[in-house]
């Protein structure tokens, strides 16, 4: 079993204490594998989860399931699940800056382990256990890299937050509202991040233990850190902003542009971007191909739908380029990333 990024005894003991939860979902003991069916595969997969400085909150280790080998109408039916767009966070925020509502968030530990399935699938046991037979088990339970396993998660949420008497929304199933009298709970779903806005703190806490009694739940309290963005709430002063200066940072590092001069605008007015920019000959399609120019237009993607939506527009034309981009439509793509740098402040 290799390990990556994870210090070995570590990465063991986290895989370990991973596989304990698993096993606790296996339906009964290990089984041998019926005739005519086939089992799916497993992998690990290693993480570190940071804080909203940069440091290590912690380290995970998940088992999952090789989900490409699922066959439809088998091992699964229906995938979607909704989930709160980055549109609809700024919208939530807003709203809460404007009603002066309470902004709390909520994270449920190993989500996707809790649901039951409906299907009846077989996984291979991972390296470790191997020595015994029969070496396959029928998943009870969902795990990580299920076709179904975010949607069977949504299914479960939605009936526990309708227990509660909350009601979803028809255009966005992926955030539920409840009013009595002058109270108003709101929440909204990001997979396994809730962000809870209430005007009353009662039923605040008594939605969190409704919560808490169903599933296993990590209350932040007041919202800091969600989905790579640190949100300041000057609840006093009814001010919410959004940052995003640690992504910023890492982009400008991994492209190499940290001591890159400010520019004031995302877009060069003089410059019109083409198609005859791109390169002429063999030698500048080489050169240009050694351009992480794909991953930057992502990036930068990423930060336009959070922190810095005005870049919105200069992104959408420096992505017309993604196929072939030459020295022009370069310089206007790395204007975007130095235009972002001073989001700092």
């Amino acid at each position: 079993m290799q390990c990556v990024a994870l210090k070995p005894v570590n990465g063991l003991l986290l895989l370990m204490k991973n596989w304990l939860l698993i096993t606790g979902i296996v339906r009964g003991k290990f089984c041998g594998l019926p005739k005519g069916k086939k089992a799916i595969k497993r992998r690990c997969v290693f993480k570190r989860k940071c804080k909203a400085d940069g440091t290590v909150e912690k380290r995970k280790a998940r088992l999952v399931a090789k989900d490409y080998l699922q066959k439809a109408g088998i091992d699964y039916e229906k995938t979607f699940a909704p989930t709160l767009s980055y549109s609809s966070i700024r919208l939530l925020l807003a709203l809460a800056v404007q009603k002066d509502f309470d902004v709390n968030q909520m994270n449920v530990v190993t989500a996707f382990l809790n649901p039951s399935l409906k299907e009846k699938i077989y996984m291979k046991l991972p390296e470790g256990v191997e020595g015994q037979k029969p070496v396959y088990c029928r998943l009870n339970k969902s795990i990580y890299g299920l076709k179904q396993a975010s949607m069977a998660w949504y299914d479960m949420l939605d009936g526990t937050l309708r227990n509660f008497g909350m009601k979803r929304l028809q255009n966005k199933p992926c955030i539920y509202h409840w009013r009595k009298n002058e109270k108003t709970l709101i929440v909204g779903i990001y997979v396994d991040d809730l962000i809870i806005l209430s005007n009353d703190r009662p039923t605040s806490k008594d939605l969190k233990a409704a919560l808490q009694k169903q599933f296993e739940m990590k209350d932040f309290g007041e919202v800091h850190w969600c989905l790579g963005m640190r949100i300041v709430y000057d609840k006093e002063h009814k001010r919410l902003s959004i940052h995003q200066e640690r992504h910023i940072d890492q982009v400008l590092e991994r492209l190499g542009k940290t001591d890159c001069k400010v520019a004031k605008t995302p877009l060069d007015s003089n410059q019109v971007l083409s198609k005859d920019m791109a390169p002429k000959t063999e030698d500048e399609r080489t050169e240009m191909q050694k351009v992480p120019y794909r991953e930057a237009v992502g990036c930068l993607i990423y930060l336009s739908q959070g922190r810095c939506p005005d870049i919105s527009h200069a992104v959408g034309v420096v992505s017309r380029f993604c196929d072939d981009p030459g020295c022009g439509t370069l310089a206007e793509q790395r204007r975007n990333d130095v235009y972002c740098e001073p989001r700092h402040h």
